[in-house]
């Protein structure tokens, strides 16, 4: 499940773009090891959206100012 967030930047003819993407684990193996792997997933998931926001931005002829990583609270 995913949520985009789009907030004006004032003063400025930019636009904040915020991407929340809630995962669940469907593979039996990833769920038994995501104690363990969660990190090398996290790390992963913001690779692909980081090449996805940089892909966008050139489709759109726009720059990518900005990116965070951004780390849910929903932690076992």
């Amino acid at each position: 499940m995913g949520t985009w967030v789009l907030e004006p930047v004032d003063g400025d003819a930019a636009v904040d773009v915020t991407y929340r993407w809630e995962v669940v684990l469907q593979r039996r193996w990833m769920r038994a090891l995501a104690w363990l792997l969660r990190p090398l997933f996290e790390w992963n998931h913001f690779a692909v959206m980081r090449a996805g926001a940089q892909g966008m931005a050139r489709a759109l002829d726009c720059r990518v100012s900005h990116l965070r990583e951004w780390a849910g609270s929903a932690r076992p």
